[in-house]
């Protein structure tokens, strides 16, 4: 990331804190369901702005009662991450010790990552947090990056199955493992192109046929000068609040 764009989160995550030190707070009970109930204290006005479900449910507390609610289905842990992000702005998946790709061990720091981002995507669902869905999909970008010719057939339909269970329709974070792996994909890893023997989610694999179409009888080189996201502050395209006319996560919320 630039030093342009560090500098712009920083200025955001100091617009949080100060937001922080002067708001009220909210206890949100989880984990009910899964039998490890616990309870999280989260800045009500953050809370509220980010998401639609705690929003609804602290907007029916009646004035001076004391603001809690349960959210009974939500594991503890998948808090932690969301509790994270609204004090920080930020979503960290990558983890800071890990094994270099290409490096004995790596599969497994892999799949640590991609579970997190996982469990994540899950909670920006439930919550109905549209900022913290498009901060996770700039997160499997940088992840994706990481990789770069690493980003294999596999990685592909791995991440296509979770954006399919967990993303609408219509989500244009769809965009991202198609353009990833037309990008990445060894040519090696087109030849059984087909509904029979590419695994995955029927639209990735509509989705990929659809981009390979002009780079049939081209080399690969074209192929892979296509433009994918290195510079996250390019990312909107596949980003829900395009789509919904709203601001971009990183602009600073009006509280």
């Amino acid at each position: 990331m630039s030093s342009t764009n560090n500098i712009s989160f920083l200025i955001l995550v100091l617009l949080q804190v100060l937001v922080v030190l002067h708001t009220n707070y909210v206890k949100v009970n989880v984990g009910a369901n899964q039998g490890t109930p616990a309870q999280f204290i989260l800045p009500e006005s953050l809370a509220r702005a980010r998401s639609g479900v705690i929003g609804t449910a602290v907007s029916r507390i009646a004035p001076g009662s004391e603001k809690r609610i349960s959210l009974p289905d939500i594991q503890p842990h998948h808090s932690q991450y969301y509790a994270q992000w609204l004090y920080t702005g930020r979503v960290f998946i990558l983890e800071p010790d890990r094994v270099l790709p290409g490096r004995l061990g790596h599969r497994y720091y892999e799949m640590e990552e991609h579970a997190r981002w996982g469990h994540h995507l899950k909670v920006a669902t439930e919550l109905r947090d549209i900022d913290f869905q498009d901060a996770l999909t700039d997160a499997i970008i940088e992840w994706i990056n990481e990789f770069r010719e690493g980003f294999d057939r596999r990685h592909g339909e791995m991440l296509a199955f979770r954006i399919d269970r967990d993303l609408s329709p219509d989500s244009p974070a769809r965009r991202v493992p198609i353009e990833a792996s037309i990008k990445y994909w060894r040519t090696r890893e087109f030849k059984d192109l087909s509904l029979v023997h590419l695994k995955g989610p029927e639209w990735f694999v509509q989705g990929l046929f659809a981009e390979l179409v002009p780079f049939v009888g081209s080399t690969a080189v074209s192929r892979k000068s296509i433009a994918f996201p290195k510079d996250l502050s390019q990312t909107c395209d596949y980003h829900e609040h395009t789509r919904l006319g709203r601001p971009c996560y990183k602009s600073p919320l009006p509280l």
